[in-house]
C-alpha cells in the first residue's frame, strides 16, 4: 500500500506553526530588553530590518514553490531540487541537526519558566518529561499535535491582548541603576543578536511542505501571511513597552510584561504555550527534513519509512526525540546556539540564492506563478550571510566550514540523484558572459594559460602524456584530449563509442578535459581540422601536443602538424618517452627538470613557462629544475654564466643552472646526452619549420636519434603570438 500525505491547508498546516515560533520567548522574555538598550527609533530599525530578511525569504519560497511540485523536507527538498544533491545534502544535514537540536533548547527553555512558580523543580527531569510527553504526541498523531497548536495559538493570542491593553509600570529608578550607560555594551548589531531569532520561525512552515494538500498555495500564502503578523505584532508590542514602562525594569525585568498585563498569569500561559508550540513545530519539522534526506540516499533507507495511512516518518522521529535528549544532557547550550542559528541562516541565504539564480537565468523550465525579481532575490541571500558575520563571524566560519565539509564528502560518495538542478543551467549563463567578456580583450602574457590539445590517440596508451600536461596546467587552462578516426567515412557509432570510453577512463583517473573525436583521412589532416575549426571564440587551443613516432611515414605526418600548427600561431609540443614518466615512477625520487637556453628568447621563454608550471605542481614541487647550456669557449661560458646568474635574480625563478663548455671535436648533442642522461624531463626546442618538408623531416629524425638516450624530452616549438619573455619580467 503506497503511503498518503496528510492533508493540511494554509493556515493549520504553514500559518500555525510559523506564528507560534515566531511568537515566542523572544516576544516574552527580551523585547523589553531590545527597547530598554535600543530605544524605541533603534528597534524599530531592528525589527524591520530583520524581518526585511525574513520577508524577502518568505517571497523567494513563494517563487520556488510555485515553480515546482514541492515534496517533503522544506528548505531541503527546495534547495536540493535547485542546486543539487550535494548542495542540498550540505545544507539540509546541519538544518536538520539545528532543527534537532533547537528541540533541546525550547523544552529546557519550558522547563526553566516552570521554576519561577515550582524552584524546587529539576530542570532536567521537567524537560525530559516534557520531550517524551510532546514526542508522543507527534508521533503518534501530526495531525493531533497541529490541533494542540490551535489552542496554544488562541493561549498566546490572549496574553498578547491583555499586555496590549495594560497598564503602565514605572517603579522608582535604583540608585545603582546608570541610565547614562544604556544600551553602551551592545549597539546595533550586539543587540540585533539578540532579536533575530524572533523572526526565523518560517523554517517549522516550510518543513511541513510534504504534508500540505496544496504547498504551492499554501507555503507561499501561509508563510508570508506569518510574516506580516509577527512584524506588525512585534512593532505594536515594542511601541507599547516603550510607553508603559521606564528603561529600568525594561532592562533588568525580563518578565516585565506581566508587570503590565491586565491578567498577569496570561502571560505565563503565553510563554510556555510559545515554547511548547515551538517545541511542537521543530518535533513536527525535523523528523521530516531527515525523512527526506532518507529518501534522497543521504541518510541510511530506515529513517525514510512512514506511517502506511499518512507517511508520518516515526522512525525520524525517534532518532530526532533521541538527539534532542543528548542535547538536554549537555545542560547549557548557549555555546553553540549561535552555531545552531548560523545553519538557518544558511538555509535561508540559499534559499534566496535558488530563487535569484533561476531568475537572474531565466531557464525556459522557471515559470512560477509567484514571481518577483532575482535582484530582490539575491539581495535577500547577501543580507542573509551579512548579518550571519554581524552576529557572530566566528560561528559563520563554523558553520560554513561544516557546510563545505559535508559537500566535499558527498562528492566523494558519489550518491546519484534522480532529478535534475540548475547548475548546468548557471555554468552556461556564466560561461557565456566570460566568453564573450573574453573576446573582447587581448591575451598577454601576464594572463597566459595553456590551453592543450593533446593527440592522445587511445588515452590508455598515452595517459602519461595527458597527466603531464594536467599537471602542468594545474587545473588553470582549458584542455582537450582528441583522437582522429581515419576512414573515409563517418561511423557514427564508432565515434560515440570512443567518446564515451575516453570520458570514462578520464573521470576514473580524475582528469579535467574536455574529449573531441574527429574523422579524417590522415591524422596531419585531423590534426589541421581540429586546429582549424575547434573551439569557441576565445577559447580555442593555444599548444598542441603528440607523441613521437619511428615510423618514416608517420614522421612526414608528425612534420605536416608541426607545420600546421606554426602556420596557424599554434605552440607545439612533442613527447619523446623512452621512460614514461608518471605519478608511479616520480614517487621513487631523484626528480629532475632540464632546460636547455639559448638566451631568453624564442623557445626558451615557452620551455621555461612550461617547466616552471610543472616544478610548482603538486607532484613536482621538490624537483630539481636546471637551466643548462653550452658554450664554445671561456669567455662565452663566463658571460652565458653571468647572464643566467642575473636571468634568475630578476625572474625569482627556483633554479640553477650549468654551462658547459664544448671541445671543439665534440657534437653538442654528445655533452646534452650526458648531462641529461638522468633527467626526468627534458625540455628542447625546435627550429621553425619551413616549405621543405622533407629537409624538415630529416631534422626530426635527427634529432630523435640524437637524443635517444634521455628518458623524456618535451621538444617545445614556440609560435603562439604572445611575448612570452614577458612572463619572466
Amino acid at each position: 500500500m503506497i503511503a498518503q500525505k496528510n492533508d493540511f491547508g494554509t493556515f493549520k498546516g504553514v500559518f500555525v506553526p510559523s506564528i507560534l515560533t515566531i511568537l515566542g520567548v523572544i516576544l516574552f522574555l527580551r523585547l523589553g530588553w531590545v527597547v530598554g538598550n535600543a530605544g524605541l527609533t533603534m528597534t524599530f530599525a531592528i525589527i524591520t530590518f530583520s524581518s526585511l530578511i525574513t520577508l524577502i525569504t518568505g517571497l523567494s519560497i513563494s517563487s520556488t514553490a510555485t515553480n515546482t511540485e514541492v515534496g517533503p523536507g522544506g528548505s531541503y527538498f527546495l534547495i536540493s531540487r535547485c542546486f543539487g544533491l550535494e548542495p542540498g545534502a550540505a545544507i539540509g544535514l546541519p538544518l536538520y541537526l539545528a532543527q534537532a537540536l533547537g528541540i533541546s533548547f525550547y523544552v529546557v527553555g519550558f522547563a526553566e519558566s516552570l521554576q519561577i512558580f515550582f524552584p524546587e523543580l529539576p530542570v532536567t527531569s521537567v524537560a525530559f518529561v516534557t520531550l517524551i510527553i510532546l514526542t508522543a504526541v507527534t508521533f503518534f498523531s501530526s495531525s493531533l499535535a497541529l490541533k494542540m497548536q490551535i489552542f496554544i495559538l488562541v493561549a498566546i493570542i490572549l496574553s498578547i491582548l491583555s499586555f496590549w491593553f495594560g497598564s503602565p509600570y514605572t517603579p522608582e529608578p535604583s540608585l545603582d541603576f546608570d541610565i547614562s550607560k544604556v544600551g553602551a555594551n551592545f549597539g546595533f548589531w550586539g543587540i540585533f543578536a539578540v532579536f533575530f531569532p524572533a523572526v526565523t520561525g518560517i523554517e517549522a512552515g516550510i518543513s511541513m511542505s510534504g504534508d500540505l494538500k496544496d504547498p504551492r498555495k499554501s507555503l507561499p500564502t501561509g508563510t508570508l501571511a506569518a510574516v506580516i503578523v509577527g512584524y506588525l505584532v512585534y512593532m505594536l508590542s515594542a511601541l507599547i513597552l516603550y510607553n508603559l514602562s521606564s528603561v529600568e525594569p525594561l532592562i533588568l525585568d525580563s518578565l516585565i510584561m506581566t508587570k503590565i498585563a491586565i491578567v498577569p498569569i496570561i502571560i505565563y500561559i503565553g510563554l510556555w504555550g510559545a515554547t511548547l508550540s515551538s517545541t511542537m513545530g521543530a518535533l513536527l519539522g525535523a523528523p521530516r527534513t531527515m525523512q527526506a534526506l532518507a529518501k534522497d540516499k543521504i541518510l541510511p533507507a530506515f529513517l525514510a519509512v512512514g506511517t502506511e495511512d499518512t507517511n508520518d516518518p516515526r522512525a525520524a522521529t525517534v532518532v530526532s526525540f533521541l538527539i534532542a535528549g543528548a542535547g538536554i544532557l549537555l545542560g547549557d547550550l548557549n555555546a553553540i546556539a549561535e552555531i545552531l542559528s548560523m545553519f538557518f541562516l544558511t538555509s535561508y541565504g540559499a534559499l534566496n540564492f535558488a530563487a535569484g539564480l533561476e531568475g537572474l537565468i531565466d531557464n525556459p523550465s522557471w515559470r512560477p506563478t509567484f514571481r518577483i525579481s532575482w535582484a530582490i532575490s539575491l539581495l535577500g541571500g547577501f543580507l542573509c550571510f551579512g548579518a550571519m558575520f554581524m552576529i557572530n563571524s566566528g560561528a559563520s566560519f563554523i558553520a560554513i566550514g561544516a557546510v563545505i565539509l559535508i559537500y566535499y564528502l558527498m562528492r566523494l560518495r558519489d550518491v546519484k540523484s534522480n532529478y535534475t538542478d540548475i547548475r548546468t543551467g548557471l555554468t552556461n549563463h556564466f560561461s557565456r558572459k566570460f566568453i564573450y567578456q573574453l573576446n573582447s580583450l587581448t591575451t598577454d602574457a601576464r594572463n597566459w594559460r595553456p590551453h592543450f590539445l593533446i593527440l592522445s590517440g587511445s588515452p590508455k596508451s598515452r595517459f602519461h602524456l595527458i597527466d603531464l600536461a594536467y599537471t602542468i596546467s594545474h587545473k588553470r587552462g582549458f584542455m582537450t584530449v582528441a583522437s582522429i578516426i581515419k576512414s573515409d567515412k563517418l561511423d557514427f557509432q564508432k565515434k560515440s563509442d570512443l567518446e564515451k570510453s575516453t570520458k570514462e577512463f578520464l573521470s576514473k583517473n580524475k582528469i579535467e578535459a574536455l574529449t573531441k573525436i574527429t574523422r579524417a583521412n590522415s591524422i596531419s589532416e585531423g590534426a589541421q581540422n581540429l586546429l582549424e575549426n575547434y573551439g569557441i571564440g576565445p577559447v580555442t587551443p593555444n599548444t598542441i601536443v603528440i607523441g613521437d613516432t619511428a615510423n618514416d611515414e608517420n614522421i612526414h605526418e608528425h612534420v605536416k602538424i608541426i607545420q600546421s600548427s606554426y602556420l596557424r600561431h599554434v605552440n607545439t609540443i612533442i613527447v619523446k618517452d623512452k621512460v614514461e614518466v608518471t605519478a608511479d615512477t616520480i614517487k621513487k625520487g631523484g626528480r629532475e627538470i632540464d632546460v636547455w637556453w639559448r638566451g631568453i628568447n624564442g623557445n626558451v621563454s615557452l620551455m621555461l613557462t612550461l617547466a616552471y608550471m610543472l616544478k610548482t605542481s603538486s607532484k613536482w614541487r621538490n624537483a630539481k629544475l636546471t637551466l643548462k647550456s653550452i658554450a664554445t669557449n671561456r669567455e662565452e661560458q663566463e658571460g652565458i654564466e653571468k647572464a643566467l646568474s642575473d636571468f634568475l635574480t630578476s625572474s625569482r625563478v627556483p633554479a640553477k643552472y650549468e654551462v658547459f663548455l664544448k671541445p671543439e671535436d665534440t657534437n653538442a648533442y654528445s655533452i646534452i646526452s650526458e648531462s641529461s642522461k638522468n633527467s626526468d624531463i627534458v625540455f628542447m626546442g625546435l627550429k621553425e619549420p619551413d616549405e621543405n618538408l622533407p629537409l624538415y623531416s630529416d631534422y626530426y629524425k635527427q634529432i630523435m636519434t640524437n637524443t635517444d638516450n634521455l628518458k623524456t624530452v618535451f621538444y617545445v616549438l614556440e609560435s603562439e603570438k604572445i611575448s612570452f619573455v614577458d612572463i619572466f619580467q
